[in-house]
């Protein structure tokens, strides 16, 4: 699931309870790469078993790119 805007505070709540629910792969993606690594790292810390990732995206040429990534 790709999550922008995943590392603001209504989408890293979003992004935390997606992160708990097992074979969902939720993507943060938003303007800043360096948030969106760290939501993810975050992520990752408090749910080991989930499939989590960042992606910085460029609007509007970056989202159609980071659709077509995931």
């Amino acid at each position: 699931m790709l999550l922008l805007g995943g590392s603001g505070v209504f989408g890293s709540r979003l992004a935390d309870r997606l992160a708990r629910i097992p074979g969902i792969r939720v993507v943060i993606a938003g303007r800043s790469a360096e948030r969106a690594e760290a939501a993810a790292n975050a992520l990752r810390n408090a749910h080991p078993s989930s499939d989590v990732s960042a992606h910085a995206v460029e609007a509007p040429a970056g989202v159609a790119a980071a659709l077509a990534a995931t």
